[in-house]
């Protein structure tokens, strides 16, 4: 996969303990959305420090809206990564995605997270893979209780 087929966002709602390091493992992207949900700390300040970083305001309404409304500011032909402002690339997540060869049938990527303790992953997680890398294309946001989910058109790969 080539990484400027990306485009990744990131809502915020005073994030400013997060942020900084979120936007430091993703310095190798060309476009970074920032959705910030009006962010009373200095969320908007440190993100607005990256040169690869738009940021956008947007009341939050609920996480789906949010979700969909950060979709809409991505064209159709690109690929999204969706994180979380605590979410952190590692070099190994990297490499992977770049030796990924994804057919075309498939349209979303699940990906595990590994939870750090003291700066140290842990070696196991009970929190369940999500996809967070998919197609801008046939992409959309649902509401789910009290938060989203993402629903898309083709088949799902998992990365390690």
């Amino acid at each position: 996969m080539k990484l400027d087929d990306i485009v990744v966002y990131v809502l915020t709602y005073n994030e400013e303990e997060n942020i900084g390091k979120c936007l430091e493992s993703l310095t190798w992207a060309r476009k970074v959305i920032i959705v910030d949900s009006f962010s009373d700390d200095r969320t908007v300040a440190i993100a607005n420090s990256y040169s690869n970083v738009t940021v956008i305001e947007n009341k939050f309404v609920s996480h789906s809206r949010q979700h969909q409304f950060a979709l809409d500011q991505i064209p159709g032909d690109k690929w999204v990564l969706r994180l979380d402002a605590d979410w952190l690339l590692t070099s190994a997540f990297l490499m992977e995605l770049l030796a990924l060869d994804i057919p075309e049938t498939v349209t979303g990527v699940r990906i595990r997270f590994l939870f750090s303790i003291y700066g140290e992953l842990a070696s196991v997680s009970l929190y369940p893979s999500v996809v967070a890398l998919f197609k801008r294309d046939g992409a959309r946001y649902m509401q789910d209780g009290h938060t989203e989910r993402l629903v898309h058109d083709g088949d799902t790969i998992r990365l390690r």
